[in-house]
């Protein structure tokens, strides 16, 4: 019997219906198909994991075409996917909101998190559609043990031969999109000849951001109190290996979720616990371009973070190449092969490439320098209970001068610095006001150029926030002092050869916890930034940004 478990891994597939007769999308799904159904063969998958966002609209007709479309694999691997903000159904949130043609915005952004399925049993229509297709059509296994609540579309699911434990979560209840919201809001202020109106209403109701960042919420009140002794029941007993699925990364929580604290005792779970409880994280959402990771990310107590990218991107069609061969078409999709062999993790991922010459085709093919194996250990040891970290606390550390500033360093104390920590060499070829342009030897004896970016997360986020208020963004991310440096480097990089691009803060020396929690907010503000510039629409100069290596690091020193 082979004792592997393999899952099969894509996310945000955002399937339209108009989508049915398009002869390159539909290209595109069968070579997955085809090339899934010869991975399944060779060594069969135990399940197919969907990372959330299935369809675009969360529309019964976008499942139901996917589904037939689909129907080949499903019908051989079991399905387990989770809900996405892509599959919150518009139509039957305004439905609960009592609202036919107009919503008032200012009762939804009322709504406490776990009203939705506590206090307004109507809110579970959102995700009627995605339910669907999670009931009807997905291979069914006497082998694994399922546990999964239709109020909350959450639960858990017991893969008893192979010891692996899934956690499933659902973070999209909240994600009315800024698009909804915009539309919406325009209805609620049209003919009242105030053109500031809009922004009033929305700085009254959302805090001025249309973005879901730090809104999302994993309801961990409701989880805990249907699954977590079932969960705590099997941990104790089998001490399975635990992978938890959910489609927002966790940078995306609202600040009570992200840093409230598990407390054990009480049976709770919230991010902390999450960490403490998961060998592995697996999320998508952010559409990550896959050699945008070098490895898996690393939380604290050993939990491993996936972050997948986007199966179907249809943001970023690259429009620069006139061939409609998806491979070209569609660069920065690409799914996962993840393989658990007692304590090692295996991912491969998988791109589609166009292959030139008599017999042009494309297919899908592994990443050579993307896939990794890892050490995979099931976290045993509970760590003792901590006092809850709040907002208040936080605040009175920083008037008492805990928090750490920004200090200047000179450009050989910066190299000093980070060759300690990366244990890597890097030679400075340039210096210019606000970054440096360096190259880093690589392990082959190769050099990567390598542009560090000094103290400047705070002044590129606070610039970008401007610019998306403004008429003309092209023209204002020109004339940034910030964003102009950035362009430059972007307009003149080598396509085949990408640099990295790191963003490093220096600060003051202080406690560990002190610097934890700066780190923590820097770290959220640099995802934070990604996300609004990867959604930076027709700005073709910037589209090689998703390709970039782009990483955040911020030294005690």
């Amino acid at each position: 019997m082979n004792n592997n478990f393999n899952a099969l891994i894509i996310s945000d597939i955002h399937y339209k219906e108009d989508y049915e007769n398009n002869e390159t999308v539909n290209k595109y799904i069968n070579k997955f198909i085809e090339k899934a159904l010869e991975l399944h063969e060779n060594n069969p998958f135990d399940c197919l994991l969907i990372i959330g966002d299935i369809a675009f609209s969360g529309e019964a007709n976008e499942y139901d075409i996917l589904k037939e479309k689909m129907k080949s694999l499903l019908d051989k691997i079991p399905c387990f996917p989770i809900v996405g903000n892509h599959d919150n159904s518009w139509v039957y949130l305004k439905e609960a909101l009592g609202e036919k043609d107009n919503i008032n915005l200012e009762n939804l952004f009322k709504i406490q998190n776990n009203e939705f399925i506590e206090d307004n049993s109507k809110f579970e229509k959102a995700f009627k559609n995605f339910n669907n297709f999670f009931k009807k059509k997905c291979k069914k296994d006497n082998n694994i043990e399922q546990h999964f609540c239709e109020k909350s579309f959450s639960g858990y699911s017991y893969f008893k031969k192979k010891n692996i434990l899934l956690v499933k979560l659902n973070s999209s209840f909240k994600s009315f999109g800024q698009g909804v919201i915009e539309k919406y809001y325009r209805e609620f202020v049209k003919n009242k000849n105030d053109n500031n109106l809009l922004k009033k209403e929305l700085e009254k109701f959302t805090g001025g951001s249309l973005n879901q960042m730090g809104q999302q919420t994993y309801l961990f009140d409701y989880f805990n109190k249907r699954f977590m002794t079932d969960i705590n029941n099997i941990k104790e007993e089998y001490t399975p290996q635990i992978i938890t699925l959910c489609h927002h990364p966790p940078n995306w929580l609202n600040w009570e979720e992200r840093f409230k604290k598990s407390n054990y005792a009480d049976n709770q779970l919230y991010f902390d616990g999450v960490v403490k409880l998961t060998d592995l994280l697996i999320t998508g959402h952010e559409h990550i371009p896959m050699n945008n990771l070098n490895t898996l990310s690393r939380f604290e107590h050993s939990c491993k973070h996936l972050q997948m990218g986007a199966f179907l991107d249809y943001h970023y069609v690259d429009k620069s190449y006139s061939s409609e061969h998806p491979a070209l078409k569609f660069p920065n999709n690409w799914f996962s092969v993840l393989t658990i062999q007692n304590s090692d993790l295996k991912i491969d991922n998988y791109t589609l490439k166009f292959e030139e010459g008599q017999h042009a085709d494309y297919k899908w093919k592994i990443d050579e320098n993307s896939s990794n194996t890892y050490p995979f250990l099931t976290n045993l040891v509970k760590k003792p209970k901590q006092t809850p970290i709040t907002k208040n606390k936080i605040e009175n550390e920083q008037v008492t001068n805990k928090t750490p500033t920004l200090v200047n360093k000179n450009s050989r104390d910066i190299i000093d610095i980070i060759q300690k920590k990366r244990n890597a060499k890097f030679e400075i070829i340039s210096e210019e006001k606000g970054f440096l342009k360096t190259k880093r030897k690589e392990l082959n004896g190769t050099y990567v150029e390598y542009f560090i970016f000094k103290n400047s997360l705070e002044e590129a986020f606070k610039q970008f926030k401007e610019i998306e208020t403004e008429g003309d963004k092209k023209r204002m991310i020109e004339e940034k002092p910030f964003w102009k440096d950035f362009l430059s480097i972007i307009k003149n990089i080598d396509k085949k050869q990408l640099p990295v691009i790191a963003f490093y803060d220096f600060v003051t020396k202080c406690d560990d916890k002190s610097y934890n929690l700066l780190y923590n907010k820097r770290l959220i503000t640099f995802h934070s930034l990604k996300h609004l510039f990867f959604s930076f629409e027709n700005f073709e100069e910037l589209f090689i940004f998703k390709e970039l290596k782009i990483t955040y690091d911020c030294f005690n020193v």
